[in-house]
């Protein structure tokens, strides 16, 4: 399989489960470590990650608290993640 394969595949099954990598779940869908590995020192999973909450942040109207509440998290966290000042 190719790599550009498995990223397809690892992002899909990122997408199914609300933003959160099982590696179970991946190397049921056939994604080995190696390719996990990869897409992490590539930046692909921050950027699915960035998605993610871009998504959330879509679906509240840029409130930031709700996007945090929906996703469960705490709103620094969302402000890390997308490179904000929590100020």
């Amino acid at each position: 399989m190719t790599t550009s394969i498995l990223i397809s595949q690892a992002r899909h099954v990122f997408h199914q489960h609300d933003g959160v990598l099982r590696t179970h779940e991946l190397l049921k869908a056939g994604v080995y470590l190696r390719t996990l590995y990869n897409m992490r020192d590539a930046g692909l999973i921050e950027q699915l990650n960035r998605g993610l909450f871009r998504r959330a942040l879509d679906q509240t109207g840029g409130n930031v608290a709700a996007a945090a509440r929906l996703l469960g998290i705490s709103r620094n966290k969302v402000y890390r993640v997308l490179g904000k000042s929590s100020r």
